[in-house]
């Protein structure tokens, strides 16, 4: 498999445009307004300016990721005013104006994902990150993807948040942050111990942990013990047949609890702000494990809900993939468990029991949603 950084001009490029358009205009049906429908291609004006990553293997790309650089190119510009916010970006450019990187459209064929092409592509970005003296490199993520981006060195430092493809991470990269690499035995170390640079503390890792180091484990952390006995307590509540009562863990262990949400993150998130939101799209679902969330329905036409500890939000995405239809908002300080398409497949595979009690779980949660959606479109129409 070979690692290759282009111009968006050359033939390698053009093939990685086609890989976007296969990856998220067909497969996952947004980026329409970047899409050339008749040579199947997907880019945008940012591509001028960015450096095209992609692996090859016998003569196919097969994986492909760009980055911009903030001496390139206007940061302010070209980059979406809510992601910029998102990743507090004006602090970073006062200080670091040009040694900044922002990585995005990343795009990988079905069949090699769980395989090295990912890892080597970032491991071809990094190192070319250290020798062109960027300090920084910026990304979002879905949740689901938190934990890979992790391994390889990113961190959370600002609040996820909604955008128009679903639930999103700002996360970023402190380059030249050794003792964090070392620590969570990130791949990318070598490119700084063959470069004879795990020593002391480079100006930019003591700026941000100065100035972020506080908010590091605020908004994304992982499940603990404490967690878990939360979930566990909602799966051993009472079963009613209330709407929203049933919860997802309804009679489960702290084995099959910890099975189904192992692999994801718990996320905080501030009363006021939006999880979901109509019209985006994504196949997540989230577990309430704090707080309550308020569900509105049809903008305020049908009356709009809340839902507490033990309660789902998503699911019918998690299942269809398809444009949400409501938003959901957080009502108190909330914390949610993700549990991805990606997850419930895997256990499918893996632990066929646990998921069939997990999708009946769903399923009864699904029913109970139809029946009240049913009355109150009744009631709206009589009241018409």
């Amino acid at each position: 498999m070979n690692i290759l950084r282009c111009k968006s001009t050359d033939e390698a490029a053009q093939q990685a445009f086609r890989l976007r358009y296969k990856v998220f205009a067909a497969e996952r049906g947004y980026g329409a307004e970047e899409k050339d429908h008749e040579f199947s291609s997907s880019r945008d004006i940012v591509d001028d300016y960015a450096h095209i990553y992609v692996a090859i293997k016998d003569g196919e790309v097969i994986a492909t990721v760009r980055t911009i650089y903030s001496r390139d190119c206007d940061f302010r510009k070209v980059i979406p005013g809510e992601v910029a916010e998102a990743w507090k970006i004006e602090a970073f450019l006062e200080t670091f104006p040009d040694a900044l990187a922002a990585a995005s459209q990343f795009a990988i064929l079905p069949q090699y994902r769980g395989s090295l092409a990912a890892a080597l592509i970032m491991s071809k970005i990094y190192s070319d990150l250290l020798d062109d003296d960027i300090d920084f490199l910026f990304s979002i993520c879905s949740t689901y993807l938190i934990e890979f981006y992790s391994h390889i060195g990113f961190q959370v430092y600002s609040p996820t948040y909604a955008d128009d493809v679903g639930f999103t991470t700002p996360i970023i990269s402190v380059v030249r942050d050794w003792r964090h690499l070392e620590a969570i035995k990130s791949p990318t170390l070598k490119q700084l111990a063959k470069r004879k640079l795990c020593t002391g503390e480079h100006p930019s890792v003591a700026w941000f942990h100065d100035t972020y180091g506080d908010k590091l484990n605020a908004f994304v952390s992982d499940h603990t013990e404490v967690t878990l006995n939360k979930m566990l307590a909602l799966g051993a509540s009472p079963e009613t047949s209330d709407y929203g009562q049933v919860s997802i863990f309804q009679s489960m262990s702290a084995e099959d609890i910890t099975d189904i949400t192992a692999a994801g993150k718990l996320f905080n998130v501030a009363a006021g702000q939006h999880i979901l939101q109509t019209m985006q799209q994504d196949d997540e679902m989230y577990v309430v494990v704090e707080g309550e969330v308020l569900e509105r329905r049809l903008d305020g036409e049908l009356p709009s809900f809340r839902l507490s500890q033990g309660q789902v939000l998503g699911e019918v995405g998690l299942f269809t993939g398809t444009i949400r239809s409501t938003d959901f908002i957080a009502v108190t300080d909330v914390q949610l468990a993700s549990i991805s398409r990606q997850r419930l497949e895997r256990l499918m595979k893996t632990k066929p029991e646990l998921s069939c009690r997990l999708l009946f779980n769903l399923a009864r949660i699904q029913s109970l949603k139809l029946i009240r959606a049913n009355q109150d479109m009744l009631a709206l129409y009589l009241n018409l």
